[in-house]
């Protein structure tokens, strides 16, 4: 508890610095396979999934990986992109 505490502090000055100074900030997180939910879960809990405006996940897969979005203020969630990482950039 004392850790997602900490955390949620951290998530709400930048939340605020965002806001204030009107620039973008992006997190990273790790997640872990949660048997229990049938998915993956972020490391730290859902303290990261409540300050954020927008969530993109994305997933590794065998030919190329996939953008989907979890959370967005306009967007419905659950759109998604495939993409694959090369020389030149992404395509």
């Amino acid at each position: 508890i004392k850790f997602s505490r900490k955390l949620a502090k951290q998530a709400a000055a930048l939340a605020q610095l965002a806001n204030n100074q009107r620039v973008s900030v992006i997190i990273t997180n790790h997640v872990y396979d949660s048997f229990k939910k049938g998915g993956v879960s972020p490391v730290g809990g859902d303290t990261l999934m409540y300050w954020p405006k927008m969530i993109l996940e994305l997933q590794k897969e065998k030919k190329g990986r996939t953008a989907v979005l979890k959370k967005h203020p306009f967007l419905p969630d659950g759109k998604s992109i495939r993409f694959r990482i090369v020389d030149n950039g992404l395509v």
